[in-house]
């Protein structure tokens, strides 16, 4: 029998037994009143259980490494130990103090691109190549902060007053440092505090108070000093009305590149499409980028076809947290889709968009992934708010200047699309497990979060329905 590790968890009351912490998609999920992990394994023929702390993502960490070379040792192979958890090893033993965060940062940027390849095996502690890049962005600010501060060793962090200055020296950092999209700094800097606190994490030093797992355990800096993006709340989901679906249309109705030269750029048709296809599929920005017609299978039992969301391994792309599924067409997304197959087959179509790939349904004049969609909806947007004109004749007297819904319409302009994808679902009387399994969540409070309250949605249905319909 194969010897299995096992994630435990423990709480603080004497009762409170050995907990196995559930994995579900790569991802830990800490049990209710958590706040000490262990690992349980067999090692010479004797059972050990190791503590491993109290913060779950270096808990984890710990787990896949053991995993990993009790899988390499059941082979005849030696186990592994990298550079960054050498260094780790070191700092928590006390054999090196000296660590510097330079040498820190580095060695745990390393570790992070080692296991790109793990990803592409389809590893559960692998790491795709995009996430790898996010994570190198952050810890190189987080070392060229520490570098402008004067913080040189890791020793530094240990010290609360110390280390809390590192820390609001670093959300100093980035506001005058790095550059953001509008509406997505706090996104953004959330994001890479979090990835900074598992770097911590692994050397024992907290980032900030853990509610959940340890409510005693302040860490260096306070809950309010770190930057952090409040989840959506009842009433707080923005999603494109129709009005505002159908203005984006109007401006890609008006939109006429026949005389310029740069093929590359998108033409009236070819905008309408991208619009609907992201209404009626509430896909992701780089699911749609990844679409082939071969994902599209145009009958099923329904008679209405589906399309099938899955990883390609030849763009190095797989999809989030390898939620594969399917989504099923309506009549009008199968009417628009079987309509650009044509277009995209004629000779005309070739000559004015040469370059692009014939496998993907939207592509670039480079035959690849098209990664500017953000950039064309939000110049649709753009022209709608200025007014849809003709180019020959813009005189103020021509213009209709729209105001979309609500400001926020304006930020994370693809995302909305998954918004509204669900609250036209939802309008429609779509159970909301159903929404769940389109959407791809593994977690039905997730899909809540992305259904809006809708106050006359009799109407709204009608309306979404008659969206692209002649």
């Amino acid at each position: 029998m194969k010897a299995r590790v096992v994630l435990l968890a423990r709480g603080r009351a004497p009762e409170y037994k050995f907990l196995e912490v559930p994995i579900e998609k790569g991802r830990p999920i800490a049990p209710k009143g958590a706040t000490t992990y262990y690992l349980r394994y067999s090692e010479n023929g004797k059972r050990t259980v190791e503590p491993v702390g109290g913060d779950l993502t270096a808990a984890f960490a710990a787990y896949q490494n053991r995993e990993l070379n009790q899988a390499r040792v059941s082979k005849g192979l030696m186990p592994i130990e990298s550079e960054a958890s050498a260094l780790i090893r070191d700092f928590k033993t006390g054999t090196s103090n000296q660590v510097t965060i330079a040498r820190a940062v580095e060695q745990f940027i390393q570790d992070c691109e080692s296991r790109i390849q793990d990803w592409r095996n389809g590893g559960s502690n692998g790491l795709s190549p995009n996430s790898a890049m996010a994570y190198r962005k952050a810890l190189q600010n987080f070392a060229d902060s520490c570098a402008a501060m004067g913080a040189v060793n890791m020793s530094e962090l240990q010290d609360g007053k110390r280390g809390e200055a590192i820390l609001v020296h670093f959300k100093e950092w980035l506001h005058k440092n790095t550059k953001r999209r509008s509406g997505k700094a706090a996104h953004t800097d959330e994001k890479k505090f979090t990835v900074v606190g598992q770097f911590l994490a692994g050397y024992n030093i907290k980032l900030k108070k853990d509610r959940v797992l340890n409510p005693a355990d302040t860490g260096l800096v306070k809950r309010h000093v770190v930057p952090h993006v409040k989840k959506p709340k009842v009433g707080d989901v923005v999603y494109y009305t129709p009005a505002d679906i159908k203005a984006m249309l109007s401006a890609a109705a008006r939109v006429n590149y026949k005389n310029n030269h740069n093929k590359s750029i998108y033409d009236a048709k070819d905008l309408r499409d991208l619009v609907l296809v992201f209404l009626w599929t509430g896909m992701r920005d780089e699911e749609v980028q990844h679409l082939e017609w071969s994902d599209v299978i145009w009958k099923n039992g329904e008679g209405n076809g589906k399309i099938i969301v899955q990883d390609k391994p030849k763009y190095d792309w797989r999809v989030k947290d390898g939620e594969k599924r399917e989504v099923k067409m309506i009549p009008q997304l199968k009417d628009v889709l079987l309509a650009r197959k044509k277009r995209v087959e004629t000779k005309e179509w070739k000559e004015s968009h040469r370059g692009q790939s014939e496998t993907l349904i939207f592509s670039t004049s480079t035959n690849g992934c098209n990664p500017n969609f953000a950039d064309h909806i939000r110049a649709l947007q753009d022209r709608a708010v200025l007014g849809e004109v003709e180019r020959k004749n813009p005189t103020e007297k021509n213009r209709r200047p729209y105001q979309f819904s609500r400001p926020e319409c304006r930020h994370h302009v693809l995302h909305l699309f998954r918004h509204t994808y669900a609250t036209m679902l939802g309008v429609q009387g779509h159970p909301a497990r159903n929404i769940q399994a389109a959407l791809g969540h593994s977690d039905l409070t997730t899909t809540e979060r992305y259904l809006a309250i809708v106050d006359e949605p009799e109407k709204i249905r009608k309306e979404f329905e008659a969206i692209g319909v002649a």
